[in-house]
């Protein structure tokens, strides 16, 4: 059987890369958060939702891991795709398909209260937020 070609995985770079994707995540996610943050508060006031303060350090934790998935997929995918900015949004559009904008449909249609609009804006805002993440992720990543 012939040996692979394909290099492996540098785990350690994808620690680094999904470091500045997670800080990378983190920053753009509050500036899209506050930029909604009246019609978030007037959506969440109008629920039964308990208040948001209890979950920031579950939201820091999940864009944390959120930054490392976006570098490691770009990793997996590296070799079909070869290395670069097209690969590194592919990586990110995966992701953010995978997290924000699934999340919104089932919150959207399990009736938490928020407005789907709303709850579309915050999704499709998210999404160049994702691809930069993913862009300087990517360009951390080394094999």
């Amino acid at each position: 059987m012939p040996q692979s070609t394909v290099p492996g995985i540098n785990y350690g770079r994808i620690a680094l890369g999904g470091l500045v994707a997670s800080l990378s995540l983190l920053l753009g996610e509050v500036a899209v958060v506050a930029s909604l943050s009246s019609r978030l508060m007037a959506a969440r006031a109008a629920t039964n939702l308990p208040p948001a303060e209890p979950q920031l350090l579950l939201s820091v934790i999940e864009i944390g891991l959120t930054g490392f998935l976006t570098v490691w997929v770009y990793a997996a995918i590296r070799p079909r795709f070869g290395a670069g900015p097209a690969t590194a949004v592919r990586s990110a559009l995966a992701v953010w398909t995978a997290a924000p904008l699934l999340t919104t449909i089932h919150m959207i249609y399990d009736g938490f209260g928020f407005p789907a609009r709303l709850l579309l804006t915050l999704a499709v805002g998210l999404l160049p937020v994702f691809v930069f993440a993913g862009l300087v992720g990517a360009w951390v990543y080394r094999e």
